[in-house]
């Protein structure tokens, strides 16, 4: 399993530079997680999970457009 996981690792490595060089993407991102550490410090944790959901589903969003690509590349 330990194996599996670090060839998933490499595999999604490419998507992980590849979704933050998109305009804009970096600081947005960047935002992103300031605002879920303040949530975090302030100890407001309904705006942290709001925050993470949101940050989560943009990644997943990116990953969705990143596997459309890699099967237009086929």
């Amino acid at each position: 399993m330990t194996e599996e996981a670090l060839a998933l690792r490499r595999r999604l490595r490419s998507f992980g530079r590849l979704q933050l060089q998109a305009h804009g993407r970096m600081p947005q991102s960047l935002a992103e997680h300031e605002e879920i550490i303040e949530a975090i410090e302030t100890v407001d944790t309904d705006k942290a999970n709001e925050i993470s959901g949101q940050h989560v589903m943009i990644q997943i969003e990116r990953f969705n457009d990143f596997l459309l690509h890699m099967e237009c590349d086929r």
